[in-house]
């Protein structure tokens, strides 16, 4: 019986695996709709929970980013925004480059306006562990 379980327990290790974690993220932005069209900043401390997917290697492989509720608060006016989203990344590695790509969406919901904030990244490590990075699109839609 005790190698059944040492077998059963070696076969585990070279399967994909998934590790779950939570974060709080700060986050400030300009709304240019808030302050009856004379601007404010919006910040907030999120909760954020994490899905990491590894593969067999224990590399991780993608992961999907939520947050978790929150409110964001406007510094002049005082509003309150209620915060939603998703996000995610893929991650490639190799022996010449370690390349991960990145889409974010955050919706923050107030009284009187709503704020959508995209975000793609794509960063790249290559073999000599230079990194470069480009954010392809920042979004920002208010109504």
């Amino acid at each position: 019986m005790f190698v059944a379980f040492i077998a059963s327990n070696a076969f585990s290790q070279d399967k994909p695996s998934k590790e779950v974690y939570y974060e709080d993220r700060n986050i400030m932005f300009w709304n240019q709709c808030a302050n009856n069209g004379d601007c404010e900043w919006v910040s907030c401390i999120i909760p954020v929970r994490f899905i990491i997917h590894l593969d067999r290697n224990g590399f991780v492989k993608n992961d999907n980013a939520c947050p978790q509720g929150g409110n964001a608060i406007g510094e002049i006016t005082g509003d309150v925004y209620h915060t939603t989203g998703n996000g995610g990344a893929s991650f490639d590695s190799n022996p010449e480059a370690s390349v991960s790509c990145s889409r974010n969406l955050l919706h923050f919901v107030g009284p009187v306006t709503q704020v959508k904030i995209i975000a793609n990244g794509h960063f790249t490590i290559n073999a000599t562990g230079e990194t470069t990075s480009v954010i392809d699109i920042v979004f920002e839609e208010c109504k």
